[in-house]
């Protein structure tokens, strides 16, 4: 739990709740899909999502105006950048995306933010997802304390001329005006060692420096190599850097199913990480539980899709179009996968994330229950509609792929186990809810007898 400031543990697993990236994406291109990023800017975990059969460009936007880069970007069907590299781009390099029904996904938020770039700029970005800066502190836990209230700690004179900030001028900005003083941004831009937006870890480790404000995207690996650095979002809340997709090849509407389900199971791991950073009895047995049902909705969903894909050649989001008029197995069986998945009730998954969210409250972690709440939520939307495609569409509005769907034919080789497979995580995913006592009930037994669960239930009532 969050008790007097960040822990590395507890830093990753907060970051595996965040919805950080929903990535939007395309198929059916003719050749090889290139889409061009700086590594440094992403996650292992979210880079591992992108297709296996894409080509991943290298690019470095520090030297964006060089030939290599350039012709890197120019080549690529899609770029992903950062805000803080807007400005470096050259938008007549890339075609519309605004026109195609991707937009239709975006909240309420990225849109007001899409609203404070221009008209042409607006009409080529499409946001994928936030990155919260964070406030990574070197061996003064005093220091936490201050830092978890309030920015204002960031003007102590023991800090002048020891942080690190962003180049980011709207990062800056952001922060002064959470700062409760006049001239917060003079005052605050005095009290920087320096401005570096790639190796300011590196700085802060090797150097006379204490604070280093980091989007937490690259803050792992050093918060698990240096027990030195703590991590801290301070309670006014933290500024946002955001990502874009631009493309320069038409994105014909298309979503790709495998990642997205791929993509949520980073999401779903989150869930889980409640109960196990819990470190109680009832934590644990919640995280082994949902575990077990994850399995199931899981397993189910992805049978549904490489069903549809074995029958049609697709997997494209937009082709279950109307669905239900020829395949009404798997527009039932992905329905209940995705709502259980989402965590609606009575499903199986619904019941598991209550465990999990009781368990992390009365642990007093608060932060991550209402993390794991707003991800929930805004999961729901996209699963909500997946399914709204599937069912709600007229016959007129069917996909061309479903249209032509072909007889089903359950007789042909490896697609009898696979029905099995279907019926069994579909039936436990829907009718697991009814029996969700006992099974937590038996997720307990299973805790209680596990000797390296008990070990860290027993080190855990220690540390509190």
């Amino acid at each position: 739990m969050f008790s007097k400031f960040a822990t590395r543990r507890e830093f990753l697993n907060c970051g595996k709740l965040s919805l950080l990236f929903f990535l939007n994406s395309c198929s059916n291109l003719p050749n090889k899909v290139k889409i061009a990023l700086q590594n440094s800017f992403y996650p292992e975990s979210f880079k591992d999502t992108i297709p296996k059969d894409w080509k991943q460009e290298k690019i470095n936007f520090e030297n964006i105006q060089l030939k290599k880069n350039r012709s890197t970007i120019l080549n690529s069907d899609f770029t992903l950048i950062n805000d803080g590299w807007i400005s470096s781009i050259d938008f007549s390099e890339f075609e519309k995306i605004n026109e195609y029904a991707l937009f239709e996904n975006l909240d309420k938020r990225s849109i007001d933010f899409l609203g404070s770039f221009n008209q042409n700029q607006r009409s080529k970005l499409f946001p994928i997802g936030v990155v919260p800066y964070t406030v990574i502190i070197k061996n003064n836990k005093e220091l936490i304390t201050s830092a978890r209230t309030s920015w204002d700690f960031l003007l102590s004179e023991k800090l002048t001329g020891k942080i690190i900030f962003p180049q980011s001028p709207r990062i800056i900005l952001s922060i002064a005006q959470k700062i409760n003083s006049s001239n917060s941004l003079k005052k605050l831009k005095s009290q920087a060692m320096l401005f570096d937006d790639k190796n300011m870890l590196n700085w802060l480790i090797n150097s006379d420096a204490i604070v280093a404000i980091v989007p937490y995207s690259l803050c792992s690996k050093y918060l698990k190599i240096d027990p030195r650095l703590s991590l801290v979002f301070p309670s006014q809340g933290v500024p946002l850097m955001w990502h874009f997709l631009l493309n320069r090849s038409n994105p014909n509407n298309a979503i790709l199913m495998k990642w997205m389900l791929a993509y949520s199971s980073i999401g779903q791991a989150g869930f889980v990480m409640i109960g196990i950073v819990s470190g109680t009895q009832d934590g644990l047995s919640a995280a082994v539980l949902y575990l077990a049902a994850y399995l199931f909705m899981n397993l189910g969903a992805f049978s549904c899709v490489i069903l549809f894909s074995l029958r049609t050649g697709s997997d494209r989001i937009l082709d279950y179009s109307g669905l239900y008029q020829k395949d009404p197995l798997i527009t039932l069986g992905l329905s209940l996968c995705l709502l259980s998945l989402g965590g609606l009730p009575p499903m199986l998954g619904f019941f598991g994330k209550i465990y999990l969210f009781f368990a992390g409250w009365a642990n007093h972690q608060y932060l991550l229950v209402i993390v794991g709440l707003v991800t929930s939520v805004i999961s729901i939307y996209y699963y909500i509609s997946v399914i709204k495609m599937m069912v709600v569409k007229e016959p007129q509005e069917a996909s061309e792929i479903v249209k032509s769907y072909p007889e089903i034919n359950w007789g042909i080789v490896g697609l009898p186990p696979l029905r099995i497979a279907l019926y069994t995580c579909v039936a436990v995913t829907a009718l697991g809810g009814i029996l969700s006592n006992p099974l937590f009930q038996l997720a307990n037994t299973a805790v209680s007898e596990t000797p390296f669960l008990q070990d860290i239930i027993a080190t855990s009532n220690n540390i509190s």
